[in-house]
């Protein structure tokens, strides 16, 4: 027998088991079931045996007369209800009789179907899998989503039981009251949306569901999403609109708050036992940035090798103190787990020195993810304030090359060119990085300089801009006068003082690229 701490209504049950597998034949009242036993009609249930309270009964095999004592002995032990196969001459009619008088439920099994599928069904709704559980991960979860979408968020389970909910406004309309209320979402309702196809829907991954407002009842309109592990389906995420319509980006957001969710209920528990299983990940993710093996991540050998890339959200250093810093990276870190996992669904997300890291496997170029990542950067910045810069690394073999990925995207984040609410891609910038590097080495070597350059630069700027142009165009006079809106004339008359000042020959490669360098170095 399959028994639970908790029981659920008959309401609820024949309401949320597969369409057509059992019809009512006596429903005498209100009652709630929190076993499920199966018993043959060749061994009944002696009186006064094993009790039943609150139980669903299985006769198996129970026919006319046999069936009528089944109900009765099981009424006798506390059963909410008896399901029988109607057979024999008689049929369910003395069982009916029974159940009408001993004031007990009874319900008849579809011929087409089997007492195995029906025992399955009522196992898993009356006893369901322990790792769906509402937890802290998933209340911010919801929440996270309820920002992103401006909607109202509710996770629930295969038996549309509350696992989590956001924050609710005035705008809640009565559905979401009594789901949150009851932690179940209403029979009547649930009903309905079976009819209406609703679930079927859900039944398919990654595929964003609406169901319209019934201005009748005052329910409003909703987005809904199926959670999955693979083939399985652990639940459902809906979104009831709040006092504005839903963005362009609601669909997508619950994709990724479904991966999100499918990830927090999967998850095995963490090494230790005060760390949530979100945080192990990202703990493990940090030590592969830090250049930890790869195995840390405990990824399949075939995920490992798919190539990736790391994307760095920063803050900058001045615009808030340490405490805000630290509540805008966990705040930030919520909205970006969503936001990476509708972009790749094993997309990992953790803090490490003071930014945020994203990995995003089975990527193979930054144009496949840069613009979900700018909707995250404008969504973060819009959402939770500060001056926000994000840099994309380059793509690597591999989750081994990670750390080199990372520096990469460093590298782009501490680039002048990357400034607040922008994203900056390191294939983009990395010649000028390199320029960066080399010029500021040479500024560093005072012996390396040349004195009557930054004697130019400091005392003729616009010889020194007409320099570095020419320089910056490969030494092509026409394309550097159209550049600084002056006439080619007067680009070579300044390009002659400039080389008489300096006694530059342009003509030695050498002495250009120094020169250029040089300038280089004073502009950065």
């Amino acid at each position: 027998m399959v028994s639970s701490d908790t029981s659920i209504s008959l309401d609820e049950v024949f309401v949320r088991l597969s369409p057509g597998l059992v019809s009512v034949v006596v429903e005498p009242g209100s009652s709630r079931l929190s076993s499920v036993a199966i018993v043959a009609a060749e061994d009944p249930p002696p009186p006064g045996g094993e009790r039943l309270a609150e139980a669903a009964v299985l006769g198996v095999g129970a026919h006319d007369h046999a069936g009528a004592e089944l109900v009765l002995a099981a009424a006798e032990r506390g059963a909410s209800l008896v399901v029988l196969r109607a057979g024999g001459r008689l049929g369910l009619r003395p069982a009916a009789s029974a159940a009408a008088e001993a004031g007990i439920a009874l319900w008849q099994l579809a011929a087409d179907r089997s007492w195995s599928a029906l025992h399955a069904e009522l196992s898993t709704l009356i006893s369901p899998p322990s790792r769906l559980r509402g937890d802290d991960e998933l209340a911010g979860l919801a929440q996270t989503l309820a920002t992103l979408t401006g909607g109202l968020v509710t996770i629930e389970d295969m038996q549309a039981r509350v696992l989590a909910y956001s924050v609710s406004g005035e705008e809640v309309d009565e559905l979401r009251r009594l789901s949150i209320l009851g932690r179940s979402g209403p029979a009547a309702y649930l009903a309905l949306l079976r009819e209406l196809g609703v679930y079927d829907r859900l039944g398919v991954p990654d595929q964003v569901v609406e169901v319209a407002e019934d201005p009748t009842s005052g329910i409003r309109r909703r987005l809904a999403i199926g959670v999955f592990a693979g083939a399985e389906q652990l639940g459902t995420i809906w979104v009831q609109q709040g006092s504005t319509d839903f963005g362009g980006y609601a669909a997508t957001a619950l994709i990724g708050a479904a991966r999100v969710a499918a990830a927090d209920l999967t998850l095995a528990p963490p090494a230790r036992a005060d760390a949530s299983p979100v945080a192990d990940v990202e703990s493990r993710f940090a030590a592969v940035l830090a250049g930890r093996s790869p195995s840390f991540l405990g990824w399949s050998t075939r995920l490992a090798a798919l190539d990736c890339v790391v994307a760095g959200f920063a803050l900058d250093d001045d615009a808030v103190d340490a405490a805000q810093g630290a509540r805008w990276t966990g705040a930030v870190g919520k909205l970006l787990r969503v936001h990476a996992a509708a972009l790749r669904s094993r997309a990992v997300v953790a803090p490490a020195d003071g930014r945020l890291y994203l990995l995003l496997p089975d990527v193979t170029a930054t144009d496949e993810v840069a613009d979900g990542l700018r909707s995250a950067l404008l969504d973060a910045q819009r959402l939770e304030g500060g001056s926000l810069r994000a840099a994309l690394g380059p793509v690597v073999a591999g989750v081994a090359q990670v750390p080199h990925s990372r520096r990469g995207a460093d590298l782009a984040l501490d680039s002048a060119t990357n400034v607040a609410g922008a994203l900056t891609r390191f294939d983009q910038v990395r010649s000028r990085l390199l320029i960066e590097r080399v010029a500021s080495a040479a500024q560093a070597a005072e012996e390396l300089s040349d004195t009557q350059l930054a004697t130019l630069t400091r005392d003729q700027p616009l010889l020194a801009q007409t320099l570095l142009c020419f320089l910056d165009l490969g030494s092509d006079v026409v394309a550097c006068a159209t550049e600084l809106g002056i006439h080619p004339t007067t680009a070579r008359y300044r390009l002659r003082k400039a080389g008489e000042q300096l006694r530059l020959n342009l003509g030695d490669p050498d002495e250009r690229l120094a020169a250029h360098l040089q300038l280089r170095s004073a502009v950065f």
